[in-house]
């Protein structure tokens, strides 16, 4: 069976120019607003941030909402946009969270308290 990715990339296709779409999420109204003043107006760093913000705040009710429209299964990939991370975990369990850190591994600061660590990832 077909599915439907839904990702950063698709947004914009999938929803944000397709106005029956948009109806189904009444809660990003004025994130759709200002997404169409971007478009209208040329300001890329608008849309960008709309598309992020839209993104970020898609909750599983509203991909089963966009499942029953399409009558397809969505694939949704979220966007971690991030810039700092803090997270802490036992000694013993260090080598596989720190493998488990996608996308942080140049940038990181480590403390450690008894058996616990703490430590700071950023981009």
């Amino acid at each position: 069976m077909k599915n439907i990715v839904l990702s950063l990339h698709t947004v914009e296709h999938l929803i944000l120019y397709n106005k029956k779409v948009q109806s189904l999420l009444p809660e990003f109204k004025e994130l759709f607003i200002k997404w169409e003043f971007g478009i209208r107006t040329g300001l890329s760093l608008l849309v960008k941030q709309c598309l992020v913000k839209l993104i970020e705040q898609l909750q599983p009710c509203h991909i089963e909402l966009l499942e029953q429209h399409f009558g397809l299964p969505i694939n949704f990939v979220k966007v971690d946009s991030s810039i700092v991370r803090n997270r802490y975990c036992t000694v013993d369990e260090a080598e596989q969270f720190l493998n488990d850190m996608i996308g942080f591994q140049d940038n990181i600061s480590i403390s450690r308290c008894a058996d616990r660590l703490y430590l700071c990832f950023w981009r």
